[in-house]
């Protein structure tokens, strides 16, 4: 098994915009050692129509998806993320990730693998001003969504989240985003 990404869009100098106009679009991740689409600092980048399934075949802390350094302006949509061994979807710590849409996704049976507590549907870690629409989210290990504090103004409106290990989105203390409260 390898221990990388299954794709991966890497942006090595935040100052430029090499990747804005990047598409990555009907590709399957199947069982790859880490996450199954990464957006390391990509800026602009549309990832549309693709199975991610099964990431974390050697580290168990593997997302769908993950968005990390900064990653910003980015459209995820129309995508399935089910089985991975953590979150169907990541934003995580470093850099905040900001103004990426995630919109008409399937995301379902995440975090059954994971030996941490990064079992929702989505999870923000580290973002802000991040718009996640029109998404089903559902049987989950944890929560449909988790906001971990200190994130601020990330919108969720018309998901639906339903029979997940817990509730439908956790927003961590301080968290300050908005919802329609449709779970």
């Amino acid at each position: 098994s390898s221990n990388i990404a299954g794709v991966t869009v890497y942006q090595a100098d935040m100052t430029k915009t090499l990747t804005s106009g990047s598409e990555i679009t009907q590709i399957t991740s199947f069982n790859v050692g880490n996450s199954g689409i990464t957006l390391e600092g990509a800026k602009g980048v549309k990832v549309a129509n693709n199975i991610s399934r099964a990431a974390g075949k050697v580290h168990t802390i593997s997302d769908g998806l993950i968005f990390v350094h900064g990653a910003h302006q980015n459209t995820v949509r129309n995508n399935i993320f089910h089985s991975n061994s953590s979150c169907g979807i990541d934003l995580i710590p470093s850099i905040k990730n900001s103004n990426n849409l995630i919109e008409s996704n399937q995301i379902y049976n995440n975090g059954y693998g994971s030996t941490s507590s990064q079992e929702a549907g989505i999870c923000i870690r580290s973002g802000d001003s991040n718009t996640i629409r029109n998404n089903t989210i559902y049987k989950n290990k944890n929560d449909g969504i988790t906001v971990m504090s200190g994130n601020q103004s990330n919108v969720f409106t018309q998901n639906a989240i339903y029979q997940n290990g817990n509730i439908g989105i956790d927003l961590g203390t301080g968290s300050n985003s908005l919802g329609d409260c449709i779970t």
